[in-house]
């Protein structure tokens, strides 16, 4: 063991796999654009994969049917907002993962001091 804690550290995580890689850290970009992308999906197929509710025939049945068609918009619109905000996440993780690879690397650049 060396005097530089950081290093000692650091060789922990590399022993035991709890290091961060760079395929950790594309890993954690790639899904937040996927889930990005499905949010955008999600959010437009709320608008343009439902049809609009009937305005031109009123009945018990027309009147359910368009509840149920607004119930399920608003459903997808929830789930869209709901995936966008883990994008999000996906991506902040992707961003504190590459901090943490660059200070791994400066460690390993720096050498143990002795």
């Amino acid at each position: 063991m060396s005097r530089d804690a950081a290093y000692d550290d650091l060789l922990w995580a590399v022993a035991t796999g709890a290091a961060v890689t760079a395929e950790h850290v594309d890993v954690a970009r790639q899904a937040a654009a996927d889930l990005g992308a499905l949010a955008d999906d999600v959010s437009a197929g709320a608008y343009s994969h439902l049809p609009c509710e009937p305005t031109q025939w009123r009945s018990d049945a027309g009147d359910a049917y368009a509840i149920a068609l607004a119930d399920a918009r608003l459903a997808l619109v929830a789930a869209a907002t709901t995936i966008a905000d883990a994008a999000q996440e996906a991506a902040s993780l992707a961003w504190r993962l590459e901090v943490r690879l660059d200070e791994q690397n400066a460690v390993l650049a720096a050498g143990p001091s002795s």
